[in-house]
């Protein structure tokens, strides 16, 4: 009879220890999708920061003489015509477009994780805080941001 309780014993552990395997099997295959799709997201993420460094740095070679931003003036409510990084301080704007001359991808995601530059998309509407000759203080009207742009990416809204 004690040796019948003792097999009855080790087949419960035995049981028991290969569903707590089997769990720990499952939490460890999730954990690994889990972390496969954090890992794509920032691949993702980063990937769309190259490519408006890349728009964003060709545009800048363009030739930048035949702007007028007189088209949008302070305290008018303008858009901003192609997704571009938004920087919220005018220094960070500085160190951004350098960064972007240079193609310098990394330090530019780094400062997009540190919260000093969003990406703003197309057709932002914001309005116009100060505006000099090649870039504007704006304000992002969906919510309160403010930040700096070159001027040549607004227009003006259409009139309803």
């Amino acid at each position: 009879m004690k040796q019948l309780l003792l097999t009855i014993l080790a087949i419960g552990l035995l049981t028991g220890c290969n569903q707590v395997e089997n769990a720990t099997n499952i939490i460890e295959n999730e954990a690994e999708e889990i972390e496969q799709e954090v890992e794509q997201s920032l691949e993702n993420s980063e990937e769309e920061i190259n490519n408006l460094v890349d728009n964003l740095n060709n545009e800048l070679e363009e030739e930048v003489d035949d702007i007028d931003p007189s088209f949008v003036s302070e305290g008018e409510t303008a858009i901003i015509n192609t997704p571009l990084l938004f920087p919220l301080n005018e220094e960070d704007y500085d160190e951004l477009y350098g960064l972007i001359e240079d193609s310098n991808y990394e330090q530019i995601n780094n400062m997009t994780e540190s919260g000093n530059v969003m990406i703003v998309e197309e057709n932002t509407k914001v309005e116009v805080v100060d505006m000099g000759i090649r870039q504007a203080k704006v304000e992002i009207l969906s919510s309160g941001e403010q930040g700096y742009i070159p001027a040549k990416y607004l227009s003006p809204q259409e009139s309803s």
